[in-house]
């Protein structure tokens, strides 16, 4: 297992998007499943590695992806954009930040 935080935003040195380092991990041949806890998440983000995912998926892999709407900086558009990935979504009426 490799645990990696990948902080998109949070470090200004680092050149390389969350989705590029996801896109070069699961294309690496390296890893038969893929996990991510995602606090803020866009259709736009999502587009860019959808097609990663499915090849990934396709070749035996195992995703499982938690999305979170935090701060209201996550769409609708965003949480039901899963393409052909399995998505459940959970909606919950507290509007408190989860850690």
């Amino acid at each position: 297992m490799e645990l990696t935080f990948i902080g998109q935003g949070l470090d200004s040195d680092i050149e390389q998007s969350a989705g590029q380092h996801i896109i070069e991990a699961i294309d690496s041949g390296n890893f038969t499943s893929f996990s991510a806890f995602v606090a803020f998440v866009s259709v736009s983000g999502l587009k860019n590695i959808i097609d990663n995912l499915v090849n990934f998926k396709k070749n035996g892999g195992a995703i499982r992806i938690f999305l979170g709407v935090n701060l209201n900086a996550t769409s609708k558009e965003a949480l039901g954009y899963s393409g052909p990935i399995r998505s459940l979504i959970l909606e919950h009426s507290d509007h408190l930040i989860w850690f």
